[in-house]
């Protein structure tokens, strides 16, 4: 799955758009829209923030969806 934009809904909260390849798309698959919050109690660990989806299950620092909410954030 590829990330296709980053969105931000308030200060803590970020829609992720994400696409499946070529292959998966042959077969139907659509584009998959997950919401995720940043840990509120400012937990930080080794390879970036922590970040909680919607159904309360956390992304591990340095997951692929938050590294590239902390890179969104640092662009310019």
């Amino acid at each position: 799955m590829e990330i296709i934009s980053i969105e931000r809904e308030n200060p803590e909260v970020y829609t992720v758009t994400l696409s499946h390849n070529w292959f998966e798309k042959l077969f139907g698959r659509k584009e998959k829209i997950i919401k995720v919050k940043r840990d509120i109690t400012s937990r930080y660990l080794f390879g970036g923030n922590v970040y909680i989806l919607k159904n309360g299950n956390e992304l591990g620092a340095g997951s692929k969806i938050g590294q590239a909410i902390d890179k969104w954030k640092k662009a310019w």
